[in-house]
């Protein structure tokens, strides 16, 4: 009996010593294969040599500020954080909106830049005006003139903004966007005007030239209403639902139209709008 139980705890111990050592010796080879993994992912063959910038629509910088300030020469292909080389970008270049990042193996990486598109132009408007309703009576009145409000006619006064109502350049000239003047003394590079007060000026100019309307000016007043300076004269209510302003522009002209009357004056701003007719001429 002795013997025998001895025996079995010898066959035990063997298998349980051989058990142990094919543990161990699958351990050291995913500890080697990862080793040479690392080694071979940190090698020269994967460190980045070659940068190519694809820049769309970039006015602030050039590529090859654009390559240094990358900083990706000598980094790691694998390893490198390109979110954090994107944030960069669009933190230091104003004009900058995205970055598109692709890497290719075994040391290229390429960058597509995109720069902001201009939407409008803005320039600073000085109203001598001191309230609101003073500035909406002149602009609404028979005789409306530009002593509502004095503007300063110089090019360093003009600035570029998107959609997004970030101004990114300074003087320039663009004939193909809405030009759009705000009573905003500070505006400065890099200064964000409210989004909505943009998209919402920029989808009136869109209907507006749906609907045939010519605008020789429009004018953001107290970050809320639009005066559009044309034929005929309108204000629009900025923060309010447009839909229902710009449903209602659209019934006025067409009867305006259908009736053969000339419109000198709209006023959206309320539920009901306040609507004004060219003095018929006799004969």
């Amino acid at each position: 009996m002795w013997k025998r139980s001895k025996g079995r705890i010898k066959r035990r111990n063997g298998k349980f010593i051989s058990g142990s050592l094919s543990k161990l010796i699958l351990i050291l080879l995913i500890i080697l294969i990862l080793t040479s993994a690392y080694l071979f992912i940190n090698s020269n063959l994967f460190t980045i040599k070659n940068i190519d910038i694809e820049a769309h629509d970039i006015s602030c910088v050039d590529n090859s500020d654009l390559k240094h300030s990358s900083k990706l020469l000598g980094q790691n292909l694998i390893f490198t954080n390109y979110s954090t080389i994107k944030k960069e970008f669009t933190d230091k270049f104003i004009c900058i909106k995205s970055v598109e990042s692709a890497r290719f193996f075994p040391d290229r990486v390429r960058l597509q830049v995109f720069g902001r598109k201009p939407v409008a132009s803005l320039t600073p408007l000085k109203f001598e005006e001191a309230t609101s309703s003073s500035v909406l009576e002149k602009f609404s009145s028979p005789v409306a003139s530009e002593s509502a409000y004095k503007v300063e006619e110089t090019a360093s006064d003009t600035y570029l903004v998107d959609i997004e109502g970030v101004i990114f350049a300074k003087n320039s000239d663009q004939a193909d966007i809405p030009k759009l003047i705000i009573d905003e003394q500070n505006l400065s590079l890099g200064l964000k005007v409210a989004q909505d007060i943009i998209k919402n000026s920029i989808l009136i100019f869109d209907k507006l030239n749906t609907f045939g309307v010519e605008v020789e000016d429009a004018k953001i007043y107290s970050k809320e209403f639009l005066l559009v300076n044309g034929e005929p004269r309108i204000i629009f209510r900025l923060v309010n639902n447009l839909d229902i302003q710009l449903a209602s522009l659209q019934l006025i002209l067409n009867k305006a139209k259908i009736d053969k009357e000339k419109l000198e004056f709209i006023d959206l701003r309320f539920d009901k709008p306040i609507v004004r007719f060219a003095p018929k001429k006799n004969g």
